[in-house]
């Protein structure tokens, strides 16, 4: 089977359906015919690299299809009295793969855009929904994507087409990952880059036409407890960790034991013998070790406890490392007996992107987020010229999250600090407004759906009317090195305990 003549071939025809409408029944029937006999090699295919090649093939050849299906029909909103026609612009379709691994691929065929940017943003809302859907029944995803779309080239006077494809990174997914941003920074930002590369390599290729999206979605499972290994160095100079040393494989169990039976006074707490064995304190019917994800609830129940269990991600720009602690399982529900546990990897996902579309100038860096001065005390320092209300709110923010790493509670006695959740999601603000000598504090209820998605909209055109300027924040880097920053908006913080001792996770 060449596969290449087929998707060249399905390509002539569609062409000629655009001229020829009557035509549009007979390729339709001829591409699935081809789909089949291609989900037919796929199945046989005995090496990866055939089954990529058949599984790409098959991913276009349903673009096509899709589009040419769509062509006619006019869809109407049912939930209407009067059935207004409503334009669909994309469609998402699952087409089948071969890969054990894989959970799904599904197809986005593009209906109408012309420009890659508003296809890709029209993808999204697709995307979340899909991925939203199967987080419900998997701890943590993988998910990469790739765009095909028919290139141009002119030769003399002669023009050539080419189907193309830009392809993003395997990137993991977790419970608690924004989805949204997510696909922004992972798949529409990446993809944008390549295709503006591409364009701009000399190569003489343009996007004439965008075909379709696709998506593939794989089994991720973070944690599988097996053997001791070495905690990163960044990590046990903390000494916030015990990481038994077992020479089996059942690591897991090690944990929840040092855990259960505190030796924090012992010299040696790191070693087995420091503790009963596991096999006399845990109930592990029908437990297998290494244990997986899934096998945690019937381990916290069968042993009347909660466990949550974490990760690391590792950043940094080479010189200096850091890590972000991410949960991979969160307990349904708290136990008196509750154990954090923090799965150590031999392998790390690095995450070293700048936003592309950042406004600062490139000295700036990775913006964590303005906010960041504030919680460190950098307002205290009387050399900076800060506003005293702004030192005011630096000390009640450093109080609060001292007290939180310290206590579990960010306010003390007689403050109220509601917790926040998807049926109460109520936060707290701190507020440096107001008179000099009075505290601004309030709560606000979220998410700001409507605002976040009214500066989603705008935020774009507005910087598209900037007038261009190589250097645009030299000015604001020199200012910023004499007088310190000035921010005076408020600042929204969900603090939420990621371990029993000091260790603390903080989403602004």
């Amino acid at each position: 089977m060449n596969i290449k003549n087929i998707i060249e071939h399905t390509k002539s025809a569609v062409n000629l359906t655009k001229k020829n409408v009557e035509l549009l029944e007979g390729t339709i029937k001829e591409c699935s015919k081809n789909l089949r006999k291609l989900n037919s090699a796929l199945m046989n295919a005995k090496t990866i690299g055939a089954r990529r090649k058949v599984a790409h093939a098959i991913c276009v050849l349903s673009g096509l299809r899709t589009q040419m299906k769509l062509r006619r029909p006019v869809c109407f909103d049912r939930s209407s009295s009067n059935l207004c026609p409503v334009r669909r612009t994309v469609k998402w379709e699952d087409v089948q793969s071969a890969f054990k691994s894989r959970i799904r691929t599904g197809v986005i065929t593009n209906l109408e855009n012309k420009d890659p940017a508003n296809f890709l943003h029209a993808c999204a809302s697709l995307f979340r929904r899909r991925i939203t859907r199967i987080l419900k029944s998997e701890i943590a995803l993988k998910v990469n994507a790739e765009l095909c779309g028919e290139f141009k080239i002119v030769k003399g006077e002669d023009e050539h087409y080419e189907f193309k494809c830009m392809n993003t990174r395997n990137m993991p997914i977790y419970q608690d990952t924004d989805i949204n941003i997510w696909f922004k920074r992972n798949i529409q930002d990446k993809i944008l880059q390549k295709l503006e590369e591409f364009e701009e390599k000399d190569s003489g290729w343009a996007l004439s036409a965008i075909i379709n999206l696709s998506i593939n979605i794989n089994k991720f499972a973070p944690m599988q407890g097996s053997s001791y290994i070495q905690l990163p160095k960044e990590i046990s100079d903390k000494k916030a960790c015990i990481n038994v040393k077992n020479d089996d494989n059942a690591c897991f169990a090690w944990a929840v034991v040092s855990a259960l039976h505190s030796v924090h006074r012992l010299e040696h707490p790191d070693r087995p013998a420091s503790y009963p064995h596991y096999s006399h304190v845990l109930n592990l019917k029908d437990i297998r070790f290494p244990i997986t994800v899934k096998q945690i609830p019937r381990f916290e129940k069968q042993n009347n406890l909660s466990i949550n269990v974490y990760i690391l991600q590792k950043t940094g720009d080479g010189k200096k490392v850091n890590y972000i602690v991410l949960p991979t399982y969160l307990t349904k529900a708290k136990k008196i007996q509750h154990v954090n546990l923090l799965m150590v990897q031999s392998e790390y996902y690095n995450d070293e992107d700048r936003t592309s579309t950042s406004l600062w100038g490139e000295w700036m860096g990775v913006l964590h987020g303005d906010e960041i001065e504030y919680i460190f005390g950098q307002p205290l320092n009387q050399s900076l010229q800060y506003r005293q209300r702004e030192r005011d709110l630096s000390q009640r923010m450093v109080h609060a999250v001292s007290e939180f790493a310290r206590t579990g509670k960010p306010m003390i006695d007689g403050e109220l600090w509601p917790v926040y959740n998807k049926e109460n999601p109520i936060y707290y603000i701190f507020n440096a407004e107001g008179e000099e000598n009075k505290k601004v504090e309030k709560f606000g209820r979220g998410p700001m759906a409507t605002a976040c998605a009214f500066w989603n909209d705008y935020l774009p055109r507005l910087r598209s009317w900037a007038v261009p300027y190589n250097s645009p924040c030299n000015d604001l880097e020199q200012s910023s090195r004499t007088s310190g920053a000035s921010v005076t908006a408020s600042i929204h913080i969900t603090i939420t305990i990621l371990t029993m001792t000091v260790l603390a996770r903080i989403s602004l």
